[in-house]
């Protein structure tokens, strides 16, 4: 009689495997988040469009604000490695227009960011500890150098306080994209590509103009 050959038991992922699926739902919920929205999506949706099991959703990230974080720091590690490859240019002359250029297109792409970031982030109590130095703050830093260098090839005023002109350059960027209901309920603007590319432009302008040494 032969010996039975024993059943391999199904076992728990690889780790290839885990990055696999991981990666899938991450790519599912940038474009749906990306197309329809944060609130308008559902993890079930998330789940169906990676081809997996919606408790996967919960098993990797436990939850879609878990899901929303880790898209949120793909996309952002992503522009700000394109921002930080590109800071000779920005700490250069005229960088804070390159800057511009950059950030306002990122937030026309990915329209939902904007938002989601202030509600789900800068609002939430239970917010990353290591969030807001990782991602803001390797941010604030390439402006900072930047405004500092501007300042002293006498660009720009050399009196202004160098933090406040950050926040006005990060606030000019942000800001369209945070009210844009209401900017599209008063105005003829739709906050678009186009748009944006205007607005960017505006925005430099603007900044140097009022800045200028």
């Amino acid at each position: 009689m032969d010996a039975k050959v024993p059943q391999k038991r199904a076992g728990r992922p690889s780790d290839d495997q885990r990055r696999e699926v991981r990666g899938r739902l991450a790519a599912a919920a940038r474009e749906l988040f990306g197309s329809r929205g944060f609130a308008a999506v559902t993890v079930r949706e998330v789940a169906q469009h990676a081809g997996v099991t919606p408790a996967m959703v919960n098993y990797y990230f436990r939850g879609k604000h878990g899901l929303f974080l880790a898209v949120l720091e793909d996309l952002l590690e992503e522009a700000l490695a394109g921002m930080e490859a590109a800071g000779e240019s920005i700490t250069g002359p005229g960088g804070i227009r390159i800057y511009l250029d950059r950030h306002v297109a990122l937030l026309a792409e990915n329209p939902w960011v904007a938002p989601l970031i202030y509600r789900e982030v800068v609002l939430n109590p239970d917010l990353p500890s290591n969030f807001v130095a990782h991602f803001p703050g390797r941010l604030f830093g390439l402006l900072r150098r930047a405004v500092v260098a501007a300042q002293r090839r006498g660009e720009l005023d050399p009196e202004p306080d160098a933090d406040f002109l950050v926040i006005s350059i990060v606030a000019s960027s942000v800001f369209p994209f945070l009210m844009r209901p209401v900017i599209e309920t008063l105005t003829a603007h739709t906050v678009d590509d186009a748009f944006a590319r205007q607005w960017a432009s505006h925005a430099g302008r603007m900044f140097y103009r009022g800045a200028a040494g």
